[in-house]
């Protein structure tokens, strides 16, 4: 039974669209580390590491990766910044990327 049949009509193909659903994830990519919020140091800024770290994005430039991502450093108030993290390329082929420290 649909569990809000009550409120709200089903959309036409609901029926085969349940038939057809599988419940799995295909990565797409590999997770080869992490950089907690802790191995982040802000340079010009009156705390050193941000509160949270997410939503990252990568580009290669030379021989660093450049990370952007979106970073909060302010609790109470929510405040966020995009910041850019050059890590070295041998990082992420080592696997440092777990341990090393990135301004």
């Amino acid at each position: 039974m649909y569990k809000y049949s009550e409120y709200f009509k089903k959309a036409q193909g609901f029926t085969e669209a349940s038939i057809n659903r599988r419940f799995e994830t295909i990565d797409i990519v590999r997770r080869i580390g992490v950089i907690a919020p802790n191995h982040i140091y802000l340079n010009n800024y009156p705390i050193s590491n941000p509160i949270a770290s997410f939503n990252p994005a990568i580009t290669v430039i030379d021989e660093d990766a450049v990370v952007y991502a979106r970073i909060i450093v302010g609790y109470y108030m929510y405040v966020s910044a995009i910041v850019a993290i050059r890590i070295p390329l041998e990082d992420l082929y080592t696997g440092n990327i777990n341990i090393n420290y990135y301004a």
